[in-house]
């Protein structure tokens, strides 16, 4: 069982990796009258980077509603961000981290973003186009986690799937 312990936001700069904090309901508040944070634990990856494993998703935000959630997102303590290409939302996710960053409400190295490469750039000739063209929407200059949106390259497929239609071997 993962250890749980209210963490304020007064005390969250001291404790950023902190393995979990509860909301408190009610009329309850931290003894400093801050806001209380919720601070998921985060799990070693492979490459030694933690990355926490509640994320928030952005899928649709756009424009006032995103720079509106990703605020509330970060003033509750989110600190793991997932967009992607396919969204077609990245240069608002990251114009509302670096608002957050600019107002001193989180920085950059306590945010974990990750953001995905699209289907039709599985092509090997594709991939640091598009990652540089995700940093630069972005706004940062490097990205915490950079995944396969659907670990399948159609375009690779598509070629290959027909020839065996040529020869009869697939019907449909």
């Amino acid at each position: 069982m993962l250890p749980i312990r209210c963490l304020t936001k007064c005390d969250a700069e001291e404790d950023e990796n902190s393995q979990i904090a509860v909301i408190l309901g009610g009329d309850q508040r931290p003894p400093c009258g801050a806001k209380t944070l919720l601070l998921a634990p985060k799990v070693k990856l492979s490459s030694g980077y933690e990355m926490p494993i509640l994320g928030f998703g952005t899928n649709k935000l756009r424009g006032y509603q995103c720079s509106t959630a990703i605020h509330y997102a970060v003033e509750t303590g989110y600190r793991h961000f997932d967009t992607a290409y396919y969204y077609e939302n990245e240069k608002d996710i990251g114009e509302a981290l670096r608002t957050q960053i600019k107002m001193g409400n989180v920085s950059r190295e306590n945010i974990f973003l990750t953001t995905k490469l699209w289907n039709i750039h599985h092509d090997p000739s594709d991939v640091r186009r598009i990652c540089e063209k995700q940093l630069e929407l972005l706004g940062f200059n490097y990205i915490d986690l950079y995944l396969m949106h659907f670990p399948i390259g159609y375009q690779h497929l598509c070629d290959e799937i027909l020839k065996p239609m040529k020869d009869g071997k697939i019907q449909t």
